[in-house]
């Protein structure tokens, strides 16, 4: 069984034998997740770093947020754990550059809960995942798969680089948008993925939804839209249903709905919004 799956030590485990100083890039939510595994582990922070345009002498979990540069400066050799997610290339290439210089890990944190995500986690749920890899069509697609999961397990990069695409290679070889498309844009926040669709399809299209419940993105979004036809945003969160649900608002890409809080926002649901028009 699991015989797609080729790592077995986890990424934790690698951590706890590494004896170069380990080095944390990034802060927020991911690298408070990480540090709280770092002390079950029982794996020393040494520091964190963040990327130039964040560092302005503040602290984090009661270190002080250096550059790289710094850090590059004071240690000979150290080790780093990529503690957020990077979504545009330009981030994702800067990372590949730290992972030439240094011994890069980037650890798999849930969103939701404790629970790690390792070789223990799937031969508890061999079954299941037995069954996604044969319920894929294509070599591919099972290669994908596979690596991914040995990615989340060891926090090695290089199970991903033989399988991503560009995003330009995603627009055009699967999700494949045509000239009349009907879209739907749940968590739109300022555009930006709008932005892509109309440049694959060079502003042809018959009808964008958007939905961004975070009040400052949604004003952003609103601007960006202001002058193209056929564009309706929704200040509300996508749901099941119409009703009032507790939201954690960041002003960025880390709003989220929250499982308590103060603060509610309007969900609607997709059904409703559309009110009968079609959705592609």
């Amino acid at each position: 069984m699991l015989e797609f799956i080729t790592e077995k030590v986890t990424c934790w485990e690698k951590l706890q034998q590494e004896t170069k100083p380990i080095y944390i890039y990034g802060m927020g939510d991911g690298a408070m997740k990480i540090m709280s595994v770092f002390k079950k582990y029982g794996i020393k922070t040494s520091g964190i770093f963040a990327s130039d345009d964040f560092v302005r002498g503040h602290y984090f979990e009661g270190f002080k947020v250096q550059k790289l540069s710094e850090v590059e400066e004071k240690e000979k050799d150290f080790a780093v754990v990529l503690a957020f997610a990077a979504g545009y290339e330009e981030l994702v290439n800067r990372i590949k550059d730290i992972g030439r210089k240094h011994t890069l890990y980037v650890p798999d944190v849930p969103v939701i809960g404790t629970g790690l995500f390792d070789y223990d986690y799937c031969t508890e749920h061999a079954a299941e995942l037995e069954e996604v890899y044969h319920l894929l069509a294509d070599d591919l697609s099972k290669k994908v798969f596979s690596s991914i999961l040995d990615f989340k397990i060891s926090g090695d990069i290089k199970h991903l680089e033989n399988i991503t695409s560009t995003k330009l290679e995603i627009y055009r070889n699967i999700i494949k948008p045509n000239l009349n498309e009907h879209y739907v844009d749940l968590g739109a926040y300022n555009g930006d993925t709008i932005k892509e669709l109309l440049e694959i399809t060079r502003n042809k299209y018959v009808r964008i939804y958007a939905m961004e419940p975070d009040r400052k993105n949604f004003k952003k979004l609103t601007k960006y839209i202001s002058e193209k036809d056929h564009i309706y945003a929704y200040n509300n969160a996508a749901w099941c249903i119409d009703t009032q649900l507790p939201f954690s608002s960041k002003s960025g890409r880390q709003s989220s709905l929250a499982s308590m809080g103060t603060k509610y926002i309007e969900s609607k649901s997709v059904d409703n919004m559309l009110d009968g028009k079609e959705a592609t």
